[in-house]
């Protein structure tokens, strides 16, 4: 695994920048901040994660050009789990391959996420418990330029596949103050057994007139604060 261990550097520097938050009620302090390691993996690949990871974060980022690159792909398998994060997501992918378009003029209620650049597998009768806050607004310094906002618990930049390893038998429980599962784009669920408990949304994909949420298969329970799974355009399930 090409897995680097790595200071809680970028999340530091948003928290000290908090200033252009939306709410203070919302901010961390530094001290919270640093206190948190990042696992950062920047090549593609299969990763098997495992063990327990109790003031941390799982950080997806092959870099800026990866949206365009369809070999810009990172399968995490998660087997046996428990990651805790309390100042951002615990899992996030920031940049890998876009299998999606965001162009509203094209956009359909069913969407092909095979080709995606962020996976999920949940490992054959594994239990595996993510634990996430969220990153509120954050703007550029005298602006009002957005630079960072992460709702979810467990999110995704880029349109993300959840399933199970080769069975139901893996199961991933999502523990957020704020919303669960998050995509900026499209999220497919395939398999596995899936428990969200949320104070906001259970499960978010918000790209308006765009994003699409499909359940193919696998088992779903969300207890939400909202009571109800929001995506920003009609989901599919089969």
């Amino acid at each position: 695994m090409r897995n680097k261990w790595i200071p809680a550097a970028l999340i530091l520097a948003l928290l000290l920048s908090c200033g252009g938050c939306a709410g203070q009620e919302e901010a961390h302090t530094a001290e919270e901040a640093v206190a948190h390691t990042v696992v950062t993996i920047t090549q593609p690949g299969t990763y098997r994660l495992s063990g327990t990871l109790s003031a941390g974060q799982v950080a997806v980022d092959l870099g800026e050009d990866a949206e365009e690159d369809p070999d810009a792909v990172v399968t995490l398998i998660l087997d046996g789990v428990d990651i805790t994060c309390t100042v951002a997501p615990a899992v996030i992918f920031y940049n890998v391959y876009e299998c999606g378009s965001k162009d509203t003029e094209t956009a359909s209620p069913t969407v092909d996420t095979s080709a995606a650049g962020a996976n999920v597998l949940l490992a054959d009768g594994s239990v595996n418990t993510v634990t996430g806050s969220h990153m509120a607004r954050i703007y550029k310094e005298g602006t009002d330029k957005k630079l960072h906002k992460y709702d979810g618990a467990f999110y995704s930049k880029m349109s993300m596949n959840v399933d199970g390893e080769s069975d139901e038998s893996g199961t991933l429980n999502i523990i957020a103050d704020n919303e669960g599962l998050d995509s900026e784009l499209h999220l497919t669920i395939n398999g596995g057994s899936i428990f969200i408990t949320a104070q906001n949304d259970g499960i978010n994909t918000n790209e308006d007139g765009v994003s699409v949420t499909t359940i193919n298969g696998g088992r779903l329970s969300i207890n939400a604060g909202r009571a109800r799974r929001e995506t920003a355009s009609t989901p599919t399930a089969t």
